[in-house]
């Protein structure tokens, strides 16, 4: 039997895990009614492809509401923004087909608004040549998956031209099995650099990675207070997001093979649209702090980096390496942005988001129009 003053010690035990137990699931509960659940707008708009690991919902429409703005997004059959496109190919169309992430998707806009319909208005203005648009942005994508989906579903619609807008967390995931949306299609190189058939999403997996407490209100709080305080107090800085790592001069190992499987990727996308009648046109939407003196010395802050360390620019620069290379063209934007936000003294961003007002889209649009168009796009 138990003595007693073993039994007051469990009781004492009990009685202090049952009590922290009530005390948490009360913290919970009141921080649910104090700050609700941000809605997750991923899983309301897109759902589980055992392919590219997450596509928009076809036929579907919904809207999109920060403090920011507020949109309905709508989705055709194929799951594509705008109407349903006909294949084959109407005679005398020219066909432009826009792959890319976020930017690309552009959910932070009305469709009118954004720049793949801007670059539409613009093309067909001359009137001699009647052009259509196809929007096939998909938020969270990177180059893997824009390559697999041009290759399942875009060759149908028989683009003349594929515009890829690139972005620099680009080369990171290109190298990555998993985005924070999910499971992800994944990409590894042959000993003589070329693609190996990638490894698919699993679906199991995608449940397994459902931690339970990731979605408490207490914990998420616990963490950013827990952050505060060891920057406040111990003066230490957050970790550089891998994603971010192609800012820096002196990259690693893991980094320069992102980069091989980027540029095996961008020559795969380039093969296929060539075989297919396509021109390829890599393009770029500039982070806010290649454009920004201020939000660039912000993120430098924040990281507690020094100015010698990185190189804002080194993505473009790298990019457009690997384009000469594989004599694919390529298009920088960056300074026509610049030179925009100076002289016209506007922001081409929404501040939170980090994604193009309207603003933004209208120039992108004039200025791939310009390009394609074979005018002037040079900018100071």
């Amino acid at each position: 039997m138990m003595n007693k003053g073993l039994l007051k010690w469990v009781a004492n035990i009990s009685l202090v895990l049952v009590s922290t137990s009530l005390a948490l699931l009360l913290g919970e509960v009141c921080l649910r009614l104090i700050w609700p659940r941000t809605v997750n707008h991923h899983q309301i708009f897109c759902e589980f492809d055992s392919t590219l690991g997450w596509r928009k919902i076809p036929n579907f429409s919904a809207k999109r509401q920060t403090s920011e703005y507020s949109i309905t997004e709508t989705f055709n059959s194929k799951g594509i923004r705008g109407e349903d496109y006909p294949v084959p190919k109407p005679p005398g169309e020219k066909r432009v087909m826009i792959l890319g992430d976020s930017f690309a998707e552009g959910y932070s806009v009305a469709f009118e608004n954004l720049f793949s319909e801007h670059l539409k208005r613009n093309l067909n203005s001359d009137q001699s040549q009647r052009y259509q648009v196809i929007n096939c942005g998909t938020g969270g994508y990177s180059t893997d998956q824009e390559l697999l989906f041009y290759q399942m579903e875009g060759v149908h619609y028989q683009p003349d031209i594929v515009v890829l807008l690139f972005y620099f967390n680009d080369v990171w995931f290109n190298a990555q099995c998993k985005y924070w949306r999910g499971e992800k299609p994944c990409f590894k190189l042959g000993e003589d650099a070329s693609l190996l058939p990638p490894q698919l999403p699993n679906p199991a997996a995608e449940e397994e990675n459902k931690r339970f407490y990731e979605e408490s209100r207490l914990f998420q709080r616990g963490q950013s207070a827990w952050k505060r305080f060891k920057r406040v107090c111990f003066g230490s800085c957050p970790t550089l997001p891998p994603d971010y790592l192609p800012f820096l001069l002196e990259p690693n190992v893991e980094l320069n093979q992102a980069w091989q499987v980027t540029e095996a990727l961008l020559a795969n996308l380039h093969q296929t649209a060539k075989s297919n009648g396509a021109q390829l046109l890599v393009t770029l939407a500039p982070p806010q702090e290649a454009l920004d003196t201020e939000a660039y010395r912000q993120f430098v802050k924040e990281y507690c980096l020094s100015e010698t360390d990185l190189d804002i620019h080194r993505p473009t620069k790298e990019l457009e390496k690997i384009c000469q290379r594989l004599d694919i063209s390529f298009f920088d934007p960056t300074s026509c942005f610049i030179k925009e936000m100076t002289d016209e003294k506007t922001s081409l961003y929404f501040p939170k988001d980090a994604h193009w007002n309207p603003a933004g889209h209208r120039l992108m649009g004039r200025l791939l129009a310009d390009f394609l168009s074979g005018k002037t796009t040079r900018c100071p």
